[in-house]
This record gives structure tokens, sequence and C-alpha cells, in this order.
């Protein structure tokens, strides 16, 4: 499936994971599907507002509107800033899924047992 081509020979995925490369819970068998893939960007599915949404949507001169599925792309670039931050580090790779246990135990709320993702104690003060 990963070589799957259109009547052009252009590559149609960019990349497929199985579900445990995404999804960490014991559970997810149950929950997520077996395959996930990552559509190249020139098949990408896309979704266009109608003109009447955005046409008294107040842009900034140098901007443009776009609407996008960010699907490619898998990385990202996560800055925390607050009292119960670390002032400077470096965190390295990681996941996405730790932002809401993350996000969850910075407000005090228990971060569900089956909860994918852990919290990123490494950039919590002591």
């Amino acid at each position: 499936m990963n070589d799957l081509r259109d009547k052009n020979g252009e590559k149609v995925i960019k990349h497929i994971f199985k579900r445990e490369e995404i999804f960490k819970s014991d559970n997810a068998a149950e929950k997520y599907p077996d395959i996930v893939y990552l559509p190249t960007s020139k098949f990408q599915p896309t979704g266009f507002l109608p003109f009447a949404i955005i046409q008294n949507r107040v842009i900034a001169s140098g901007s443009r509107l776009s609407i996008g599925a960010h699907m490619t792309i898998r990385e990202g670039i996560f800055i925390a800033l607050g009292p119960d931050i670390k002032k400077k580090g470096e965190i390295g790779n990681r996941d996405i899924l730790d932002l809401t246990p993350t996000i969850l135990h910075l407000f005090g709320v228990p971060v569900p047992e089956n909860m994918d993702g852990r919290v990123l104690n490494e950039i919590l003060n002591d």
C-alpha cells in the first residue's frame, strides 16, 4: 500500500503507521484503526469554506487566508512558559499525546490511567 501511485506514477501515501506507533493506550485495539496513513501533499483531503463564510473576515495586510489539514508533517514545536515551568532547557523529541496529560497535571486535574501520553515532568519545576 505504501507504494500506491496514481495514473501518472506519483506516490499517493507518504507514510503508514500502525496504530501502536501513534496510540499508546492498552485498549488501542478497541478504539482506533489498525493503520493510519499520511498522504503526500498532492493527495491531502481538502475542504473549502464557502466564500460567504470568509468574505467579512479581517486579514492583516500581507497575510493570506489558508485552510489546511496539517496532515503531512508530524513534527512540531512545543514551547511552555509559566511559574511551574523550568526557565531553560530542551526536552528533545516528545509526542503530541503528552500535551493533554501535562496540561491536566498543571491544572491539578487527575490524569486518567487509560489516557495516552504522559506528564512531561522534565519541563516542570521541582
